[in-house]
């Protein structure tokens, strides 16, 4: 499956707030042959924006990676922020210390200018992937509204068919910038391009002990780095949420299925988010195809090759391992 000479190459924008898991999806990037990266953007979300792009140079120079690094949005597109410091701590990464402190690198302050230009310079159509509140995304997509014609597709993390996660109707990303969420999902020429990677298969995909033991018995600076970063991520889930049998991977699940799509399963349908002060931040899913005034705009993913997943993740281990 990490063999990239029997695959596309997919290039690949990241827009990022890392983030304990942002940075096992940045891993699975780095890792796998067929992604070519063209840069990475950071944006409010789990920390303050500073932070994110710190972790995100951090992150790259622990996998060798040259890419570069490009900071964004620092607030909502209309409301105060909103961190997911309860979860990730004030850094973004509370209680890591693998991670290089002091990285060489330094970050741009045009995240939005910077994926513009990528993106429609690019000779083959960009895979987009959000992985925090697409703040930056909605700035891009009304900046320069014709971006959207070299997206092949946008992979978002966030969302749910049901229940949330920061409140009983919202997942974290969308309710961390409603209106951004909005107008990606209602900008038309992106309709049918948008694929949300939802609570509903990120819930199902858990990192649990066995795969935990399997990543200390590897003992690599790499595998010690993850062993840390999802123990810690694993102990605020269990006390928050109360998750006993494994942590979820949210990130790494849209990474995963931006390029190895074949192990999820989705469902085109019609999906816009509430921005009304009781549901706010909810993604409305048409999932029974009701409303047919409206055109499906959305894949939705709802389903995972669990065992599938953690294999490809090992492989992904594996070669990390030998960086």
């Amino acid at each position: 499956m990490m063999n990239g000479g029997r695959r596309k190459t997919v290039d690949v924008w990241i827009d990022c707030d890392p983030g304990h898991d942002d940075v096992v999806a940045l891993m699975v990037a780095a890792c796998a042959d067929h992604c070519n990266i063209l840069g990475l953007s950071t944006v409010h979300g789990n920390t303050v924006v500073e932070n994110a792009t710190q972790n995100a140079l951090s992150v790259m120079e622990l996998l060798k990676k040259d890419v570069d690094v490009h900071s964004g949005a620092s607030k909502p597109l209309m409301r105060p922020s909103k961190l997911a410091t309860h979860i990730h701590g004030v850094n973004g990464l509370a209680g890591i210390a693998l991670l290089p402190d002091q990285p060489r690198k330094r970050a741009s302050p045009d995240a939005v200018v910077a994926m513009y230009q990528a993106i429609s310079q690019n000779p083959i159509p960009v895979t987009l992937v959000a992985t925090g509140p697409l703040t930056n995304i909605a700035l891009m997509l009304a900046t320069y509204p014709t971006v959207s014609e070299n997206i092949e597709r946008l992979v978002f993390m966030g969302g749910s068919t049901g229940i949330g996660n920061i409140t009983s109707q919202a997942e974290f990303n969308m309710f961390a910038d409603p209106e951004a969420a909005k107008l990606v999902l209602e900008t038309t020429s992106l309709s049918g391009k948008l694929y949300m990677v939802p609570l509903d298969v990120t819930h199902s995909v858990l990192m649990d002990s066995a795969i935990m033991e399997k990543l200390r018995q590897h003992g690599s600076p790499i595998s010690n780095t993850l062993v840390e970063l999802m123990t810690v991520f694993q102990a605020t889930y269990e006390t928050v949420y109360g998750f006993k049998n494994g942590v979820p991977v949210h990130d790494a699940c849209a990474m995963v299925y931006a390029l190895w799509p074949e192990i999820m399963s989705s469902r085109i349908m019609y999906v816009t988010v509430s921005i009304d002060q009781l549901t706010l931040g909810r993604t409305v899913c048409d999932v029974w195809s009701q409303q047919t005034q409206m055109l499906p705009n959305v894949h939705v993913v709802l389903s995972a090759d669990v065992v599938a997943f953690w294999n490809l993740f090992m492989q992904v281990v594996e070669k990390l391992n030998t960086l």
